[in-house]
């Protein structure tokens, strides 16, 4: 998990680097305006100052970061009895604990808790995952390795794609995204708040005989980060652009995530963004 003011960088962030790196040592660097502008309206900016600029916010991140909370170490032991099926290495149990970028800390979002385990409603989406995993065609299975190949990165792109559209200056596009950023990793901090509160125990813990399609991490089953941070970029775009909501399906699959651990979870990122706009951080 990234601290909650990263935004994405994939591996073309180390060629940009190199870029402007060379830029700098020039003095002065051509700016393009907007396509089809007239050469008299571009303007000349020295590269440096520019440079200095990101490094100098970058030290500031920096320095955050070494004081996010990340790099605790968790000295507990995972609980026992009913309902807790984790095993003896959890996966990062004190990420709810982590600094956040726009709530207070990562308790302030708290959904209710999960379907008490054995209870009519554990049993009843147990079975719902069930029938589901046994249930998949081919072209129902065929997405699982783009989505673990890719995780949020077709999340981002239309992001980026609309913004790109609707020509948003460079500022707005920085701001967008670095909501988009802090509001989802909020989310998730949010939702490991919530899952190693109830230590919930995954489906396939619950029925072994449920069958898989890629590794079960070993974290608690509620609430589902994949779906808060789904709702938190999302809503997001959708406070940016408000007239484009709506017009694409939700990313969200049907099955696991439709239970109480999917809906739960996507509601968090709204909440996110509400709780944003309350402190006056719109778009």
């Amino acid at each position: 998990m990234q601290p909650a003011y990263w935004g994405p960088c994939r591996g073309d962030c180390q060629q940009t680097r190199r870029i402007l790196v060379g830029l700098e040592d020039r003095p002065q660097s051509r700016v393009v305006g907007r396509e089809g502008a007239p050469e008299h309206s571009r303007a000349l900016w020295p590269a440096g100052i520019g440079l200095a600029i990101g490094r100098a916010v970058a030290a500031k991140a920096i320095a955050r970061a070494q004081s996010d909370g990340s790099d605790a170490r968790w000295t507990r032991t995972v609980p026992t009895g009913p309902g807790i099926g984790v095993g003896t290495t959890p996966v990062e149990p004190l990420a709810g604990t982590w600094r956040t970028g726009n709530l207070t800390s990562g308790s302030q979002i708290r959904p209710g808790p999960p379907p008490a385990f054995g209870s009519p409603q554990f049993q009843r989406e147990l079975e719902a995952v069930k029938r589901l995993a046994t249930s998949l065609t081919p072209l129902e299975r065929a997405p699982a390795p783009f989505w673990i190949e890719k995780g949020i990165a077709p999340i981002w792109e239309p992001a980026h794609a609309v913004m790109a559209r609707a020509k948003v200056s460079p500022a707005r596009a920085a701001r967008i995204s670095a909501l988009m950023a802090t509001s989802a990793a909020d989310g998730v901090i949010s939702v490991w708040d919530v899952k190693y509160l109830h230590w919930s125990i995954r489906p396939t813990q619950a029925d072994p005989t449920i069958p898989t399609l890629i590794p079960v991490p070993n974290y608690p089953a509620y609430s589902s980060g994949f779906s808060a941070w789904v709702g938190a970029l999302t809503e997001v775009m959708a406070d940016a652009f408000p007239e484009q909501s709506g017009s694409a399906p939700s990313p969200i699959p049907v099955g696991p995530e439709s239970t109480s651990e999917g809906r739960r979870s996507y509601e968090v990122g709204p909440l996110v963004l509400i709780t944003m706009e309350a402190g006056k951080r719109q778009v």
